[in-house]
């Protein structure tokens, strides 16, 4: 564990930035990072390709000047956006601490965090974020299956232990922990894995709408380099290789018994219903807000809906197909999704598709439904995205999905 010192990088410049004023909840929310990357190794993530498996935490000092400075530029909530904040457990309840020092728990904090650690030491956790101001926990839950968790490589971060030994899923004492003690639990699961069936993707979404506060509920994405493209290019599961659609509630790929249009379908029908069902707590927090903003929630969360989608997605509209295995195997579709080396590409060449694929999760994108589609695009892939996708997106729903009600202020 490598400590990045607070004298070698400075806090961000918040005066350059274009865009100012967004909001969770209609406070104005800032991000505050107090260490980078991730020694996991799940099967779906580009952070360990970008940043390799590290951790680097910032000085405490720092982090709570960063905050401090958040805070003078109007900053009333605060996204913590470390990687895995909860590896060093005993580093995080030092910074809970320090914020209630400090005098910042008036904040509403939001952080991102693994399960295990919060099923292990939740007792004393839990109740040390409470009084520091967290209110929001994203739980990287990923699927309750084993299945599906061996696949994604996430069953270690998952695995409940008592005294070293794994007894279980750590997913229900993490959540049962946080909602002990007054804090929401937005719950990161992964529907549409190869060997998924609708049961097994029923389950889960079962599981989202008994236990979780708000979903945060996606599709296995190949991004380039990350350890499960190979697995999907071999079995022909990617049925739309055109990354600029590779945003997480996209459907792109296929499992061996759903077809991308029936798991994408499945995921929206159910989370609409679950970020309803949280309206009441967002109401009692900021009345003002929601009571302001509620037709346009609604409009948000449930666009795209008719009488039609009661029933479920049309079949195979317009064509729809799954994409051939590539003419040249798995090694040409490979190259297909890997973006040139930045080191060795000739000037003129781009490298684009692995800046989008990095960045496609964290910078929420509308797109214009009607703007010319890429030289080259499947047209398989751009008519299912005009079915499933003309009225969400034209309704701004797809940032709706990968937001957690944060909006800039108009």
């Amino acid at each position: 564990m490598l400590t990045l010192a607070s004298n070698s990088l400075r806090l961000p410049n918040r005066d350059a930035r274009v865009l100012t004023d967004y909001t969770l909840l209609g406070r104005r929310v800032d991000v505050v990072e107090t260490s980078r990357g991730c020694t996991f190794d799940c099967s779906f993530c580009s952070i360990i390709e970008m940043r390799g498996r590290n951790f680097h935490p910032y000085p405490i000092e720092r982090v709570l000047a960063d905050i401090a400075d958040a805070r003078t530029h109007g900053a009333q909530a605060i996204f913590l956006v470390d990687d895995n904040i909860t590896l060093d457990v005993k580093r995080f309840e030092q910074l809970c601490k320090a914020i209630v020092d400090a005098g910042f728990e008036d904040s509403d904090y939001v952080v991102q965090a693994m399960t295990a650690p919060l099923a292990e030491h939740g007792a004393r956790l839990a109740p040390l974020m409470k009084a520091a101001g967290f209110r929001y926990v994203f739980l990287g839950i990923e699927n309750i299956l084993d299945d599906d968790l061996q696949f994604l490589r996430a069953r270690a971060k998952n695995a409940h232990r008592d005294k070293g030994r794994a007894i279980g899923n750590a997913s229900l004492a993490a959540i049962r922990h946080l909602h002990a003690n007054g804090m929401f639990v937005v719950g990161g699961l992964i529907v549409g894995n190869p060997d998924d069936t609708r049961e097994s993707i029923e389950k889960n979404l079962e599981f989202a709408k008994h236990y979780i506060d708000w979903p945060y509920i996606q599709h296995p994405t190949p991004h380039p380099r990350t350890p499960m493209t190979r697995d999907f290019i071999e079995r022909g599961l990617i049925v739309d290789e055109d990354v600029s659609h590779y945003d997480g509630t996209t459907a792109v790929v296929r499992s061996e018994h759903v077809s991308a249009e029936e798991i994408e379908y499945l995921r929206w029908k159910a989370d609409r219903w679950m970020k309803l069902k949280h309206l009441p707590a967002a109401l009692r927090h900021s009345p003002w807000f929601v009571l302001k903003n509620a037709p346009k929630m609604m409009r948000h969360t449930f666009a795209g809906s008719s009488l039609r989608s009661i029933f479920g997605p049309r079949k195979r509209p317009c064509g729809v197909r799954s994409l051939p295995r590539h003419p040249a195997g798995a090694a040409g579709a490979q190259r297909r999704l890997t973006p040139p080396d930045p080191e060795t590409s000739t000037p003129g060449s781009s490298s684009q598709s692995g800046t989008m694929c990095a960045s496609a999760l964290a910078v929420p994108r509308l797109e214009n439904p009607e703007a010319p589609w890429a030289p080259g695009a499947n047209p398989d892939s751009r008519h299912r995205r005009q079915h499933l996708r003309g009225a969400r997106v034209r309704h701004g729903a797809r940032l709706a999905d990968r937001t957690h009600l944060v909006a800039p202020r108009g």
